[in-house]
């Protein structure tokens, strides 16, 4: 039995007859393992990445780096790397057993433009009750473009289907959603050829059940090229000669797709922002029944109004003692909240709190001076990422408790612990996944939380991350859809939302505040951010979290190319992006003797590139902030306009969560 959170080496095991892998389940995983165990329930759950030796991974190679992380892999990620070179893993991405078995039977499929739907029957013919996963890839014609022996296109999991019984699933994908970034073009295109459609149980088990013949090549989006590589940096790209496709085409379906049914998109970027103008008085009672626009708020704000809403929650003249402990005060052991500083405006705050396995509060905290102080060490839920001896030497920096806070009586709450990031995405189940959603939702009402901190949701591009536990799946169509399941069962409560994160390609945690990652722009968009473009356009969460590292040599956060022209303009999402916690400035540098090879991100930078909300908020960011304005000297010079657009998404966030 695995009780793990992630991919383990099998190899002083792999004579034993039965493997378990029951994951980290949370508050039920005792329950659930004698359940499996004596037979009461059957295990039904499929792996979400490929398990094999981790030497044979090509994202091994190079892994870790202090300072740059080289992808050399490429496109060739988890599975697509062992299907298109050959390379037989320990066990495939999809693959999973339970205590029945089944049979995928006829597949009837529809083309709707772009649009492919299949209805597939699936029988169990063992002899108990189960579900099976049925899953879609496809293996695109490779022209001008190399490409994978196949990718996951779409996935089904059946009802509970009694032994004997035939059930039926619907798989439907959007073939746009497949099309390869042409670098040279600065574009999205679907190559003429024919495209192979395969059904099965895991990605070495399928048969071919369709093909789609593309008449000519589509331009699907016309972008613009973002993220260059570095100067003298050009990664060692696998060369991979594409497996030969199997020989039972001449048998199956075809069905012809016009190019012309197919509209190109072209990306309108927005380079610069506009002033709003100061207008008629209004309060914020006005914008909340509407008699005022959150437009009309903004235009009546001063810059130091401006800049404090975009920074979150931090004490004057506190010192460390702002930094040290729990960033929250509303609510013990919450990750932090919006701005304190605004009392004239009396705006409500919105509190936030870190997942990803559950809400992360404090079981037990005190009420001081009209502000809850959470029991414990509430610096390491939030600097998890360092060091013992880095946490040991911040921690001896917290104010001594007072008197008041000594004599203080004990509060006690307690929340509910899903199961990991991981196991969610095995079970490959959208709705068991959006009633975990709807739970975290319930208790987020309960404990007055508005943001949580998750899903987590970055691509498992290595078996050594130190995160892939939080993590879903090697597979972008996986990690996009069992987010955005979780997200939806979240926001179905008024005023309450998720933040995806971390936006992106934060896939190492060795040096995560300050390592490069070099990745290929096709690459960047195939895998790394097309999972995220999948839940922004399905679920529509209220916030993003940017993540710590660079990208080609810039912090996410401060990347413009990355907050704005993809997240915004060609995704249209129009939420809120926040930082990571103390990703700017010096604050993580404190603790660490290491001088790191790149520089820290900054506060000004953020706002320039979009990134609305500086967590959990320091007078440092203030600062910064404030000498970049109308400063073409500064790194990153910023206008008044533009900390009205950060701002104005800040507050219509706070709108949204204090309206329930």
């Amino acid at each position: 039995v695995l009780n793990v959170g992630g991919m383990v080496n099998l190899e002083p095991v792999m004579d034993v007859k039965n493997i378990l892998l029951l994951g980290q389940l949370g508050t039920p995983t005792g329950d659930v393992l004698a359940d499996i165990l004596t037979g009461k329930s059957n295990p039904s759950g499929k792996l979400a990445m490929t398990w094999a030796p981790i030497d044979s991974y090509p994202s091994t190679n190079g892994f870790g780096d202090m300072d740059d992380t080289i992808y050399t892999e490429d496109i060739y990620v988890g599975y697509r790397y062992f299907d298109t070179a050959g390379v037989s893993p320990t066990f495939p991405f999809g693959y999973g057993l339970s205590y029945t078995r089944f049979e995928i039977g006829r597949v009837k499929m529809q083309v709707n433009g772009s649009v492919i739907s299949a209805h597939v029957d699936v029988k169990n013919i063992g002899s108990t009750s189960g579900k099976e996963v049925v899953q879609m890839y496809v293996s695109s014609p490779a022209g001008k473009l190399q490409k994978v022996y196949q990718e996951l296109a779409a996935f089904a999991k059946t009802e509970l289907l009694e032994a004997g019984k035939t059930g039926n699933v619907e798989l439907t994908f959007d073939l746009k959603d497949l099309s390869s970034y042409d670098e040279e073009r600065a574009a999205y295109i679907l190559e003429a050829g024919e495209y192979i459609v395969r059904v099965g149980n895991n990605s070495r088990d399928t048969s071919v059940c369709g093909v789609l013949q593309m008449d000519e090549e589509v331009v699907v989006r016309k972008c613009k090229n973002i993220c260059k590589l570095e100067d003298g940096v050009n990664p060692d790209f696998l060369k991979l000669p594409m497996r030969e496709k199997q020989e039972e085409l001449n048998t199956m379906p075809v069905y012809k797709i016009s190019a012309n049914s197919i509209e190109t998109e072209v990306v309108s970027y927005k380079e610069t922002e506009e002033e709003i103008p100061k207008g008629s008085s209004c309060n914020w009672s006005d914008v909340k029944s509407g008699r005022a626009s959150v437009e009309d708020y903004v235009g009546n704000l001063s810059v130091e109004q401006l800049v404090h809403l975009c920074i979150g929650y931090y004490e004057e003249n506190a010192g460390m003692g702002s930094v040290i402990g729990s960033s929250a005060v509303t609510v013990a052991g919450a990750a932090g909240e919006t701005t304190g500083h605004l009392v004239e405006l009396k705006l409500p705050s919105v509190v936030v709190a870190d997942g990803p396995a559950g809400i992360r509060v404090c079981r037990e905290y005190k009420i001081v001076g009209g502000k809850t102080k959470a029991i414990g060490n509430a610096l390491e839920s939030m600097l998890e990422f360092m060091e013992p001896e880095e946490l040991q030497q911040m921690t001896a920096m917290a104010p001594e408790p007072s008197e008041e806070e000594l004599a203080a009586p004990v509060h006690y709450m307690y929340c509910t612990a899903i199961p990991i990031g991981t196991a969610l995405a095995q079970t490959f189940n959208v709705k068991a996944c959006e009633e975990l959603g709807n739970l975290v939702g319930k208790e987020m009402e309960m404990f007055g939380i508005g943001i949580w901190l998750a899903p987590a949701m970055n691509i498992q591009r290595s078996p050594l991350c130190g995160r892939d536990y939080e993590y879903y799946s090697e597979d972008p169509v996986v990690s996009g859809k069992i987010s955005a399941a979780i997200t939806k069962g979240v926001q179905s409560h008024p005023g309450c939302g998720t933040t995806i994160k971390h936006y992106a390609l934060n896939n190492q945690e060795t040096n995560r505040t300050a390592s490069n990652s070099i990745v290929s722009e096709r690459a960047m968009r195939e895998i790394y951010l097309r999972n995220f473009e999948h839940s922004i356009k399905e679920c529509a969460p209220l916030a993003v979290m940017s993540s710590y590292n660079l990208v080609n040599g810039v912090h996410t956060n401060n990347s413009r190319e990355i907050q704005n022209d993809v997240l915004r303009n060609e995704w249209g999402y129009d939420g809120l992006v926040m930082t990571d916690w103390y990703a700017v400035g010096n604050m993580l540098s404190l603790a660490s003797t290491r001088k790191n090879k790149h520089e820290n991100g900054l506060a000004s930078g953020c706002i320039y590139a979009g990134n609305d909300l500086i967590m959990p908020g320091m007078k440092d960011d203030y600062e910064d902030i404030m000498q970049a304005i109308d400063n073409r000297e500064a790194k990153y010079p910023l206008t008044k306009a533009e900390l009205q657009t950060t701002a104005k998404r800040v507050l219509k966030l706070i709108l949204e969560i204090s309206s329930r």
